[in-house]
Parts: C-alpha cells; structure tokens; sequence
C-alpha cells in the first residue's frame, strides 16, 4: 500500500530506507506512526485538491467554475496589434483596426458574461 504525507499541499511518498530501516516505504505500522497516510481518491473533474484527515489523504477531483473574463482573455487580440491597428488608424488606415473589432465583438458574443 502506498502512503504519503501531505507537505505544502503536495504529496510526498514514504522513502525507501528510513531510520535504518530498509524497506521503511512497506512497514505500514512505521509509516503510519510518522504521520504517512493512504490517499483515496474521490469526485469528478479534471482539477484537484488534497484534504488531510485523520486516516487518510483525500485527492478530491472537482470541476473548476468557469471564468469568463480568463476566457476572453485568451481570445481577444493581443494588446500590441490593438495598438499598432489604432495607430494605422490614426495614420488613415483603418482595415486592420476594423477587423480586431470585429473580433473582439465576436468574442462578447460568445463567450457570455458569468456572475
């Protein structure tokens, strides 16, 4: 059985050899006195958590809450070709601003505001 201590929310697995014992990482009744602990894994998702009890080391899968504005974020013009096109703007060319308009509109409309 494996066991493990949860150090800094990371889990860290029992060593080999340990005290002068070798084979420390399979003595269960050692391992279980300095604190290591199974970990059980629960829920759903693709994110993770670890939450310590007093037998065992949860690893609880979740689902994280959608977050609107990291999603328009990620799918709005970068901020230098914004700049260069209201620049090319102002010098009387306005396509390429007219277009990264076009596409930030489009990305409101798709990726909805959230509460």
């Amino acid at each position: 059985m494996q066991m493990y201590k949860l150090i800094n929310g990371n889990l860290v697995e029992a060593p080999v050899f340990f005290r002068g014992i070798m084979g420390y990482n399979v003595n269960i009744e050692e391992m279980s006195k300095d604190g290591y602990k199974p970990v059980i894994e629960v829920g759903e998702g693709e994110a993770f958590r670890y939450n310590e009890r007093k037998d065992h080391i949860e690893k609880i899968y979740y689902t994280p809450e959608f977050d609107y504005r990291e999603a328009r974020r990620k799918a709005y013009p970068e901020i230098g070709d914004m700049i260069d096109a209201i620049c090319k703007a102002y010098d009387g060319e306005p396509e390429e601003l007219q277009e990264l308009m076009a596409q930030r509109a489009l990305v409101k409309s798709t990726i909805k505001k959230t509460k």
